[in-house]
């Protein structure tokens, strides 16, 4: 056509509509061919095909050969076009209309309007050897870099300081178009901050190592093949391992541009194809673009401090608060026991201890007044009710003793559980073995109430359940700690089955009320031990 290119209608589309044209009425029947799709030119005046099967294009811009002609329901692939015209070396430009013609030789003759053209298609010598392929620049945010300029901030050799500064004023003569002072270099420095590399590369300012700020990850990467005849007909394509997922589409440009690239360490590659079609193996250039400074290591590791420090202070606030909430309610429990205790010792002392003396009165009474026919049988009556109040009015005055120690409140701690032990003793049925030491001081009351109550829990625990006929029972105080310990020679138990005894649980409460510890050791038939450490801090007197 005159100015559309090539209309293309294939010989099994145009059998196929000479014998079934209703069913390929809606069937694209002819394919265009045009700059779009490679041809050199849309001015269209000739075509021939050669002895080989060669297609060559008569246009406006010299001759176009699709090599091999055309397959069968196949497009034209860029990869089968060459092109032959003044801009690639070729003295021919635009062929006249219907001016070609081939030889039996396979000679091709063109009258263009200038001359007549004889071209020999066989005969043209086509390099195969693949392009020489380099990495040209780097750019950073889309602007070059002198390269050379932040190179010699680094280096302190004399000689090699000299041939630096003749590279990198040629560099900033291409750059800048003139050698800038040392104040803009200042700022080129300061621009580029943080930007590393080993050296530059020797034919090309071109950065080795390049490790690069995170601010600065929009790069750059000009690049050339050696082609000094036909550069405009090489063909390139690249990757960034790391940032693309393959190959770029063939491009005739040089230039590759990623930008906002992540963290990390990336490859480029870059390939050349030749105007004979011959591609070269890639070449590769690596780079390093740092992370953030919040997304460094030592940033993380910040990161996990502060959480768990956050977590670490909650936790222990948490703790805090629930120990502060449970000492609060175990003083409250042990206040209100302690109150009761007294309640139940005043009930028992106004109201039960005075019945039963009007009672004893009252038999005795009794025993003298009775007709002395009946004397024997009151008497007797009398001597068993007066034998009987008399155990509970003892029984009545130990438990009195217990629910209330008057002798803790007016003689203290060590004084009580003294006096504790020697009503034990005096029963012979168990010798108690009392050891005190360090206790020469004066204790706050409510830790002396709360001592007491534990020795005493300690004490009722041997002469409920151990059976035992020795026991050691040793109070002292040493190093900021009160410590209990009871040993006895009874029957023992075993650990699994009474650790959770109400015996224990009121054992273990009181002691956590003072902050202190407790160890238990018991074996079957070995006896038990009790030890209790309480912190206490004192002045001794």
């Amino acid at each position: 056509s005159g100015n559309g290119g090539i209309s293309i209608l294939r010989k099994e589309i145009r059998d196929e509509l000479q014998h079934n044209y209703e069913a390929k009425r809606d069937t694209r029947i002819f394919e265009n061919f045009t700059t779009n799709e490679g041809l050199a030119n849309d001015v269209v005046y000739d075509a021939v095909e050669d002895k080989n099967g060669n297609m060559i294009i008569g246009t406006n811009l010299g001759f176009t050969v699709i090599k091999g002609g055309l397959s069968t329901n196949k497009p034209i692939a860029k990869e089968q076009i060459e092109y032959y015209n003044w801009k690639n070396g070729y003295g021919i430009k635009d062929v006249n209309t219907q001016a070609m013609y081939v030889d039996s030789k396979g000679i091709v003759w063109a009258g263009t309007s200038e001359k007549l053209v004889r071209f020999d298609y066989a005969a043209i010598h086509k390099n195969t050897d693949p392009q020489e392929v380099r990495i040209r620049s780097i750019k950073i945010n889309y602007q070059d870099v002198s390269w050379y300029n932040l190179f010699s901030k680094h280096v302190e050799n004399k000689n090699k300081k000299d041939q630096i500064l003749s590279a990198m004023l040629l560099e900033e003569s291409n750059l800048y178009g003139k050698a800038i002072s040392k104040a803009e270099r200042d700022v080129v420095h300061k621009k580029y901050s943080g930007i590393k590399f080993d050296s530059i590369s020797r034919h090309y300012s071109v950065p080795i190592n390049l490790k690069l700020p995170y601010k600065h990850n929009n790069v750059n990467i000009d690049f050339v093949a050696i082609e000094p005849a036909r550069p405009f007909l090489v063909r390139y394509q690249y990757m960034l391992e790391g940032y693309d997922k393959g190959w770029s589409p063939v491009t005739d440009k040089s230039t590759a541009s990623f930008g906002n690239i992540d963290e990390g360490v990336y490859t480029f590659q870059v390939k050349a194809m030749s105007p004979e079609g011959v591609w070269s193996k890639p070449i590769s250039y690596q780079f390093e673009v740092l992370p953030p400074w919040y997304r460094t290591w030592f940033a993380y590791f910040i990161y996990a401090a502060a959480l768990f420090s956050l977590v670490y202070i909650l936790y222990k606030g948490r703790i805090r608060q629930l120990e502060t909430k449970q000492a609060v309610q175990l003083e409250t429990i042990i206040a209100t026991q302690e109150e009761e205790r007294k309640r139940i010792s005043r009930d028992l002392h106004d109201d039960i201890g005075t019945k039963l003396s009007a009672l004893k009165l009252f038999l005795t009474s009794l025993k003298t007044s009775v007709d002395k026919k009946q004397y024997q049988q009151v008497e007797e009556l009398a001597g068993n009710s007066e034998q009987l109040i008399n155990y509970t009015i003892k029984d009545v005055r130990n438990m009195l003793l217990n629910l209330s120690p008057g002798i803790l409140e007016e003689f203290g701690f060590a004084t009580a559980i003294e006096s504790l032990v020697n009503q034990i003793n005096q029963t012979k049925t168990v010798h108690f073995n009392l050891t005190m030491f360090g206790m020469n001081m004066e204790l706050k009351k409510d830790y002396e109430l709360t001592l007491y109550r534990i020795t005493q829990e300690l004490i009722n625990n041997v002469l409920k359940h151990a059976e035992a006929k020795h026991v050691d029972l040793q109070i002292g105080y040493r190093n900021e700690r009160i410590i209990i310990m009871i040993e006895d020679d009874g029957k023992g138990f075993d650990m699994s089955d009474h650790q959770d005894g109400y015996g224990f649980k009121n054992l273990q409460t009181r002691t956590k009320l003072l902050n202190g510890n407790m160890i238990i050791d018991s074996q079957k038939g070995k006896g038990t031990s009790v030890s209790i450490e309480i912190p206490y801090k004192i002045i001794a007197v």
